[in-house]
């Protein structure tokens, strides 16, 4: 563990926190704070609280437990709760069952000031909670104190982040009118989202569930909003000897309740976007490069498993279209270079030769245009098992089949690239919004709404694309 966190580690376990748990609570800390949240407990708050209760001691639990009850209720969402006094046997000197449930969860609860969605143990599904107005109109009163006192604060991320050549977070200035505006527009996107139901169909639940994708077995960039510390369920086949394994294995819980709510997955709070812009060593401006969206959402499988097919927005079927060969036709449009008819640049015939896998070609080709130079492209090629001089037959491979692609490969145009197709992204959601008032979800490449607007969202896509590049050939699949 890191030196800077030691502090609070044994601060935690003076509270009386398990090792298991303070680690927890430190790992969710870090990630909420890496996303732009930031919380304070009012001690006049929790003294109310605590008197309502009849509670005389564990005003600090009581202050953890407000923690995560007031994320739930900025980000409209469930808390994992488990009612089950088994789940927390193994913490004798923590969070206990008679503590947390008995002291502070089911009197909240009796009194109105939790909702309450029962588990069911045997099929594996939490118990969730959530405030009610009763307890958001005491949330309400105390956030609205003067800032200079220790209230309640969340602060929000802007949603626009900038990392340097070493992948450390750049500050940015309010003022910077380029900024303000994508801050602005970020929101707009946002808030459509935030007005519309994002569910999974039963059978798409059902896969996520049971699916081995990385998404339910490895680690993603953030946590779903709001899930709090449920590290009492721990059955999922991950390593826990260490920090990252125990952390994980009450992640990968967090994950699989979220999918098992009334039959119907709300996902609504993986489709929150920022953008992540990359600065260049010695690039003074820091929205030159990437720029993409990005959401946990990003992460739902569609490939080997059709997880995202099964999305549905206010319960109504979707469909999602996407640009064909993308980046490589910006290449060509950017040379004034005709698209040949039929011509995937995936698909070469001595590309297939060397794999026939089409997705690995895509794979290999957009990593080529995202390295720096010739040596960085063989370090990543070696990285796949390719020797040097295979490497060499294998790019030439790629410009026989795709010659405009000369002068790119190397040079670290994609995340250039990325830029401009960021900016078409962001166009493309809010062209959709003002026009149709309704719910546009998006990866990079391609766009999901409901299937009525199938036709609308060819015809802003084939507009934005001429509108960037005029007079060239756009296929939308």
């Amino acid at each position: 563990m890191k030196e800077s966190y030691a502090a609070t580690f044994d601060y935690l376990g003076s509270m009386g926190f398990s090792r298991t748990e303070a680690i927890n609570i430190i790992f969710e800390s870090i990630k909420m704070r890496k996303r732009g949240w930031e919380y304070k407990i009012n001690g006049g708050l929790v003294e109310d609280i605590q008197d309502l209760l009849g509670l005389k001691d564990n005003s600090k639990r009581l202050g953890f437990v407000l923690y995560w009850l007031y994320a739930a209720y900025r980000q409209d969402t469930w808390l994992s709760m488990p009612m089950n006094e088994r789940r927390y046997l193994k913490n004798p000197n923590g969070m206990t069952y008679t503590i947390l449930i008995k002291k502070i969860i089911k009197p909240l609860i009796d009194m109105g000031y939790l909702d309450h969605i029962k588990g069911n143990e045997y099929a594996g599904l939490v118990s969730r909670v959530k405030p009610t107005d009763s307890l958001i109109h005491l949330f309400k009163n105390y956030s609205s104190l003067d800032l200079k006192e220790e209230c309640i604060l969340i602060k929000k991320s802007t949603g626009i982040v900038v990392k340097d050549v070493g992948k450390k977070q750049v500050t940015l200035s309010a003022s910077n009118p380029q900024y303000r505006k994508m801050v602005r527009n970020l929101n707009t996107i946002n808030s459509s989202i935030r007005n519309h139901s994002i569910t999974l169909s039963s059978d798409a639940e059902q896969l996520l569930y049971n699916s081995k994708s990385n998404f339910v077995n490895s680690s993603i960039s953030s946590i779903i909003k709001g899930e709090g510390v449920t590290t009492y369920t721990t059955n999922c086949e991950t390593n826990t000897d260490d920090e990252k394994g125990q952390h994980l294995c009450g992640f990968v819980a967090r994950i699989k309740s979220t999918f098992c709510i009334e039959n119907r997955a709300e996902i609504k709070s993986l489709f929150h976007y920022h953008r992540v812009f990359n600065q260049r060593k010695g690039d003074k401006s820091k929205f030159r490069y990437g720029g993409r969206f990005y959401c946990e959402g990003s992460q739902l499988p569609n490939r080997s498993i059709k997880i995202r097919d099964g999305i549905l927005i206010d319960d109504a079927p979707t469909i999602e279209l996407d640009y064909a060969n993308y980046h490589a036709r910006m290449i060509a449009a950017e040379q004034d270079i005709t698209w040949p008819q039929n011509h995937d640049v995936y698909t070469g015939k001595e590309m297939l030769k060397i794999n026939g896998s089409r997705q690995w070609h895509k794979k290999c080709v957009n990593a080529l245009l995202n390295c720096s130079s010739r040596d960085s492209m063989y370090r990543m090629m070696n990285g796949k098992g390719f020797k040097n001089e295979s490497v060499t037959a294998y790019i030439e491979a790629i410009l026989k089949h795709s010659p405009f692609l000369k002068g790119y490969l190397g040079t670290d145009a994609g995340v250039r690239l990325q830029r401009t197709d960021s900016d078409i992204c962001e166009e493309i959601m809010l062209k959709f919004i003002s026009e149709t008032n309704d719910c546009i979800l998006a990866w990079h490449d391609s766009w999901r709404v409901k299937k009525k607007y199938e036709q609308k969202l060819e015809e802003i896509m084939l507009e934005v694309w001429d509108k960037r590049y005029p007079n060239t050939n756009m296929e939308i699949k």
